[in-house]
């Protein structure tokens, strides 16, 4: 496939090939800004109407967070460990 792409443009002149090259580099870049700039709005959107749940939110991260973090440094004992 890719020896299929250099021949295409291979047989443009090369003022062609290099505009073509660019719009596509152009294309590509501007496409990815879009859905970033979506994906942003949406989780903004959501964060703001979740405010009234926040402190449950976090509660919640951080009875999650010493959990996973309290486990290895045995902070957590866990009942068969206990005598």
């Amino acid at each position: 496939m890719t020896h299929q792409g250099a021949v295409a443009v291979a047989n443009r002149p090369v003022r062609l090939a290099w505009v073509s090259t660019f719009l596509h580099a152009v294309a590509f870049v501007a496409g990815f800004a879009l859905v970033f700039a979506l994906l942003g709005s949406a989780v903004g959107l959501l964060g703001r109407n979740l405010t009234p749940v926040l402190p449950v939110i976090q509660r919640l991260g951080a009875v999650l967070l010493a959990r996973h973090y309290g486990h290895p440094t045995s902070l957590i004992i866990h009942e068969q460990n206990r005598p």
